[in-house]
């Protein structure tokens, strides 16, 4: 289940104060604050082909953030930048595939969140929730064995991957740069 409401939690219907069955209420934006703390998974056991699957989802969707590609490229947190990075793929993997409590989307949020403050980095643009929700359904997905968003991902990283083949230049001194000028004149 990955959607969740504390009474369906503790195995009573998933009822509001109301007594209004959710489906019966209007979603508002508090609704869906509050609905999206309770997001969770039941730590399930993946199989030996959605292991992979999933670790290369968490790497994609983490390289499609911008706020960590930002603090990577711009070595915010220290020439090491990428390696920290890494190490939250790494660390993020872990937290799905060995956890034996149920995984709430908050501490998945924490996890991204100190991530970010280990490259220095802080961001108050909602994307740290955008990318923990997209990380839980992924594993969701994995774990039922369906692939789609992460051919999802790969097309978009695809797209995303057009390299330019830009070399630097060899460093000139003034003269050499005046008589190249000079003789194409």
């Amino acid at each position: 289940m990955l959607r969740s409401s504390p009474s369906a939690m503790l195995g009573g219907a998933e009822t509001i104060s109301s007594g209004k069955t959710r489906a019966e209420t209007t979603t508002s934006r508090e609704q869906q604050t509050a609905d999206r703390l309770y997001l969770m998974e039941l730590p399930k056991a993946l199989s030996s082909e959605a292991l992979p699957m999933l670790r290369e989802g968490i790497n994609m969707a983490l390289s499609r953030w911008s706020a960590l590609q930002m603090a990577v490229e711009n070595e915010w947190g220290s020439r090491n930048s990428r390696d920290i990075a890494n190490k939250l793929c790494d660390d993020v993997f872990v937290w799905f595939t060995h956890s034996k409590e149920p995984l709430y989307i908050e501490d998945l949020d924490e996890k991204l969140d100190q991530g970010l403050l280990s490259l220095n980095t802080e961001t108050d643009d909602g994307s740290i929730g955008e990318v923990a929700e997209k990380l839980m359904i992924l594993h969701e997905e994995c774990s039922e064995g369906n692939y789609s968003s992460i051919e999802k991902l790969r097309e978009a990283c695809a797209h995303r991957m057009v390299h330019y083949h830009v070399k630097q230049a060899p460093e000139r001194s003034s003269q050499e740069w005046w008589w190249t000028r000079l003789l194409s004149s």
